[in-house]
């Protein structure tokens, strides 16, 4: 018998699994409707096509993909799910090199610069749902309509709250970096914080089903998008402001994404104790995340308050280039946190899949520390053209860091998935 076989047999509680073609559909349909040879040869182990929706609760109001105990199954829907987000990451690395390749060409450095002066702030609102939130709805146990939209509803007023506050605060951070482009470009960012805040749930209770398929289209065609705005409106002549509003247009066009694949209308919010519990796992995660945040971005800060829009541009180019090694082990944190968290009784298992996990980090990484501290100047170069050279030099100094940071990174797969959220905030 086939695995999706076996999976049409577990789901035959018409209740409990659906496939959304704009209404409930039978049994019967979603079998005749599947084309089965093609499903088992591309698809083999997922729970439906990239382009379907999800309905995540059932009548009763129960999560209802079902990911499977076996070791074989869930083994396979992982390594599934990490190679489909590290196809999407290399996507999405792709889609942004030739954004900055062009970009870099069509504006000035303090272009970049002065956007950074403001997302240096913005992406520390911009997480504070994502970041904790995500991790608590895919590592809990039990997950119910009721609790996710309580989590909706709390994570949407945070963020409304913060768009408010962080728009207001534009003349501060004009005064605090000398620079009265800074205001208006605060207003306009502020508006990813909101946007962002829109979709965490509904992406989360994808990634809980580990349909990371979904979520990885949605991201490179949010990232697409993304790009285009910039680059159009880059070849318009908006200088930063083409930047502005392609950051904008990632979250507005994931949220609609999310919204669309995850086929769900929250309901009305209920505390309960489960509720308190789960949000003091999320702040000790984004508490984590703040710790982090804070020792990776203050040199951001303090290199355009005492220099210029044009020095941080070059340092960032090149902190970016360094950033993505860490990136990359984040795109698939949850991917592992969701294996993990199922074999979490089982400890040799668990040993077992962290090692081999951590094994395959450190060899990827120390290879591109190497590879990038040799040719980063002259890929910088390559990339951005000549005028962004100090970027390059910049790069030298970062370069030997890249593996052991993303060794380092890994060390919060075993706090989340275990549900010990408060350790990894301690560590």
């Amino acid at each position: 018998m086939s695995l999706w076989q076996e999976q049409i047999g577990t789901y035959r509680d018409l209740d409990n699994f659906s496939l959304s073609y704009g209404k409930k559909s039978t049994l019967e349909r979603a079998v005749r409707d599947v084309d089965l040879p093609f499903f088992q040869k591309k698809l083999s182990g997922t729970y439906m096509r990239s382009f379907d929706r999800i309905k995540p609760f059932d009548k009763s109001g129960m999560f209802q993909p079902v990911i499977p105990e076996c070791r074989q199954k869930l083994r396979s829907l992982a390594v599934r799910g990490v190679g489909v987000t590290i196809f999407s990451g290399g996507v999405g690395l792709a889609i942004q090199i030739i954004a900055t390749a062009v970009l870099a060409r069509l504006l000035a450095p303090a272009d970049f610069g002065v956007v950074a002066m403001v997302t240096t702030f913005s992406l520390l609102l911009v997480n504070s749902g994502f970041n904790g939130i995500t991790e608590a709805i895919v590592q809990r146990d039990q997950m119910d309509h009721q609790f996710a939209s309580t989590l909706f509803w709390m994570n949407l007023l945070a963020g409304s709250l913060l768009t408010i506050a962080f728009a207001a605060s534009g003349s501060l951070l004009a005064m605090f970096y000398h620079n009265p482009l800074v205001k208006h470009v605060t207003e306009g960012i502020a508006l990813t914080i909101f946007a962002t805040s829109s979709s965490v749930v509904h992406l989360a209770l994808l990634k809980r089903a580990m349909l990371f398929s979904q979520t990885s289209v949605n991201d490179i065609v949010a990232r697409t998008v993304s790009v285009t705005v910039s680059i159009l409106l880059g070849l318009a002549g908006w200088g930063h402001w083409a930047l502005v509003a392609g950051t904008v247009a990632l979250p507005v066009s994931t949220s609609v994404g999310a919204w669309f694949l995850c086929n769900w209308v929250p309901g009305m919010p209920r505390l309960t104790k489960d509720t308190r519990s789960s949000l003091w796992f999320a702040i000790n995660t984004y508490g984590s995340f703040l710790i982090n945040y804070f020792s990776r971005n203050t040199d951001n800060l303090l290199v355009g308050w005492r220099f210029d829009a044009q020095s941080l541009g070059f340092y960032k180019k090149a902190y970016d280039l360094f950033a993505l090694s860490t990136e990359f082990v984040a795109s698939i944190t949850l991917v592992v946190v969701a294996a993990l968290s199922r074999i979490r009784q089982n400890m040799d298992q668990y040993r077992s899949y962290l090692l081999a996990s951590m094994t395959m980090m450190a060899f990827v990484g120390m290879g591109l520390s190497a590879g990038l501290t040799l040719f980063g100047k002259d890929l910088i170069r390559v990339l951005l053209g000549s005028k962004w050279a100090p970027a390059g030099q910049v790069f030298t100094f970062f370069g030997p860091g890249i593996g052991a940071m993303m060794l380092y990174t890994t060390h919060s797969w075993i706090h989340l998935s275990i549900g010990r959220a408060d350790r990894w905030l301690r560590w």
